[in-house]
């Protein structure tokens, strides 16, 4: 009797783990990974890093990051954070649902910001790749005087 049910438990779990297996993969375009990968699995396009290049001090810069679930399982973003006030994130919360992306804007304010600038926003999530660092940088100069009124 034991070896009866040995044998069916080693067939089952063999069964299980093939359908597991055959279960159809798509291609990213973008990244070439296959998904849907296990769990919750969150990817960042174009790049993690993006660079608004050298122009004047003063006003409001943004970024886009576009987040693709590539997960089985839908991410949840839990918390946004930047690493600084002068930089705020605008996101959505409901869930993301495997093969769908969803675009993070942040915005940096570079009042009275001078030289190389440096910003992070930090994305956790339930994603099984861990928080994702996202940053924003580029050079501030000193705004062009105003000739206007003299």
């Amino acid at each position: 009797m034991k070896t009866l049910l040995l044998i069916l438990a080693g067939t089952f779990g063999f069964q299980a783990a093939t359908l597991v297996a055959s279960k159809p993969q798509i291609q990213d375009p973008q990244s070439g990974l296959n998904y849907p990968q296990p769990g919750a699995f969150l990817k960042v396009y174009p790049q993690d890093n993006l660079s608004f290049g050298t122009r004047p001090s003063g006003g409001i810069v943004e970024a886009s990051f576009t987040l693709k679930n590539m997960g089985a399982d839908p991410v949840i973003i839990r918390d946004v954070q930047s690493s600084c006030g002068c930089t705020v994130a605008q996101f959505n919360r409901q869930p993301l649902k495997m093969g769908n992306s969803r675009t993070l804007v942040v915005r940096f304010n570079t009042d009275g910001r001078i030289g190389q600038q440096n910003t992070k926003v930090v994305v956790r999530s339930n994603s099984t790749t861990g928080p994702l660092v996202l940053s924003f940088s580029g050079i501030l100069e000193e705004p062009a005087a105003s000739t206007t009124g003299k």
